[in-house]
C-alpha cells in the first residue's frame, strides 16, 4: 500500500526550506507505486467537526525518487484564522487532475463533504491559532 507522512513547521525538502512550510511525503513501493496521475491539494481546515475548509492553499508537487512523491505548501493563511480556534492542514487526493478540479469547483465547505465527494484526506497535527504552529509529525500506513 501507499504510506503518507506529513510534517508542518519544520522546513521543506531541501536547501532554502522555510519554517512555515507544510509538506507530505507519499511513499509507494515497487509493487504499489504512487500513480503519476494522482492529484494533490493542501487545504486549511478547522479542527472541530464539521471540519470547515477555511482556505484552499497553493500546492506544489516534488519528485522524491522512483516510488515517492512530495507535496508542499508555503501558503500561510494566518489572516483567515481566529485566535483560540484549533486548525489543521489536510492533504486531499483525487485520482486525476480533472477530478480534483471538479472537487474544487464544487466548493466543498467541509472536509467531510470533500471526502463524501470522492477525496481521500490526511490531516496534519492540529494547532491553536495563537501563533505559528509548532513542529509535528504524523505518519499513517
Amino acid at each position: 500500500g501507499t504510506r503518507v507522512s506529513t510534517q508542518m513547521g519544520v522546513g521543506g525538502f531541501g536547501p532554502g526550506s522555510r519554517l512555515t512550510q507544510v509538506r507530505a511525503k507519499i511513499a509507494g513501493s515497487t509493487a504499489c507505486p504512487v500513480p503519476d496521475a494522482w492529484s494533490w491539494q493542501w487545504v486549511l481546515i478547522e479542527e472541530d467537526s464539521p471540519s470547515r475548509v477555511v482556505s484552499v492553499l497553493q500546492t506544489s508537487r516534488v519528485s522524491l525518487g522512483q516510488n515517492s512523491v512530495g507535496t508542499q505548501t508555503l501558503d500561510w493563511q494566518g489572516d483567515y484564522m481566529a485566535p483560540g480556534t484549533r486548525y489543521a492542514y489536510a492533504l486531499l487526493m483525487m485520482r486525476t487532475e480533472s477530478d480534483m478540479s471538479s472537487l474544487l469547483i464544487s466548493g466543498s465547505e467541509t472536509l467531510e463533504e470533500a471526502i463524501a465527494n470522492g477525496a481521500t484526506a490526511v490531516r496534519s497535527v492540529p494547532f491553536l491559532a495563537d501563533g505559528a504552529p509548532s513542529s509535528g509529525v504524523m505518519t499513517m500506513s
